[in-house]
Parts: C-alpha cells; structure tokens; sequence
C-alpha cells in the first residue's frame, strides 16, 4: 500500500508551493460506501485506488470563492457511472 498522507502532502506542497490555495483532503470514505458505490457503477475499484480512498475520499485545491469540492480525485461517492 501507498503511504497516502505522504503523497497528498507533497502533492500539495508541491502543487501549491507558496499556500494560495486552500487544500481540500476529505476524511476516508468507508468500506461500505466504497462497496455500494462499486454496486452503483458495475466496476471494482483498483486496489491502489480503494486503500487511497480508506485514507481520503477525495482531495484537491480550491481557490477564492470556489467551493471546497474536491476535484483532482472525486470522491467516491461521486464516480461517474
């Protein structure tokens, strides 16, 4: 397994050297919604994929009035079909 906070952290660090945006890493999903969201889209999520989500169930930048919505990877709940 991925040391997940490690990586968020220098994705951020790096991403956003200078702090001006806010950094947006939402509390793990859990293995239930992990599963029934697996059920909604027909697909299992990668291995790699499920322990990032087991560790943040999402993550991304967001900037003056944008919203804290993770955008670089969604969280899990809201996959495409």
């Amino acid at each position: 397994m991925a040391e997940w906070k490690s990586l968020v952290d220098t994705f951020f660090l790096k991403s956003d050297p200078n702090g001006d945006f806010r950094h947006i890493a939402k509390p793990p999903a859990t293995a239930d919604l992990i599963a029934a969201t697996e059920a909604k889209i027909g697909v299992s999520i990668p291995d790699d994929l499920r322990s990032f989500y087991l560790c943040y169930n999402g993550i991304g930048l967001a900037g003056g009035d944008e919203p804290d919505t993770p955008r670089l990877i969604l969280p899990v709940e809201d996959l495409p079909d």
